[in-house]
């Protein structure tokens, strides 16, 4: 049995006929690099967008907060998701505010907000989780929650409207 051989020059097409076929398919775009195009490029933008994100991960968690009825296992899980989520974004935000090359009184004032309403709303839930889910009623750490986060979402809302354009930001979640 006679082995063939590839000569150079078919090597060569070879290659270039399947890069552009992989171009022309879209394999060069990824889940990344979209999603770098769609976030702002100016940290200030980018600053107002993340404060957004944990206004509206507030909005989640306060959302829960409100449900009628009993403390259920499954309503104390979906609260210590919401609080792991509006952390995430705390994170982010704090992220951003160490990358401005120059400080920002305003959006520090907003980080706290955002920061108490975090301690606040974790208390609640190692509260919620110490306690027997079945007997516990909406307690005082779960009212103080519920008015920190309103209080972050009020600074969040008020810092997002007067730094960045409407284009930059997603929608508001529920107005409280």
């Amino acid at each position: 049995m006679r082995h063939a051989q590839i000569r150079p020059l078919h090597a060569i097409t070879l290659v270039a006929l399947l890069a552009g076929v992989l171009l022309a398919t879209g394999c060069g775009s990824s889940v990344y690099h979209r999603s770098v195009a769609a976030v702002p490029g100016e940290p200030h933008d980018r600053l107002a967008l993340r404060v957004r994100e944990a206004r509206n991960a507030a909005d989640i968690a306060v959302g829960i907060i409100e449900a009628q009825g009993p403390m259920t296992p499954a309503r104390v899980e979906q609260a210590d998701a919401a609080a792991w989520e509006y952390s995430r974004r705390v994170a982010s935000v704090q992220d951003i505010m160490r990358r401005l090359t120059t400080p920002d009184l305003e959006a520090q004032q907003v980080l706290a907000s955002l920061e108490r309403a975090e301690a606040d709303l974790n208390a609640a839930i190692e509260n919620l989780a110490a306690a027997d889910p079945s007997t516990v009623p909406a307690d005082q750490s779960l009212l103080a929650a519920k008015g920190s986060l309103a209080s972050a979402m009020e600074s969040a809302d008020l810092f997002t409207d007067g730094h960045a354009s409407a284009a930059a930001l997603p929608e508001k979640g529920r107005s409280r």
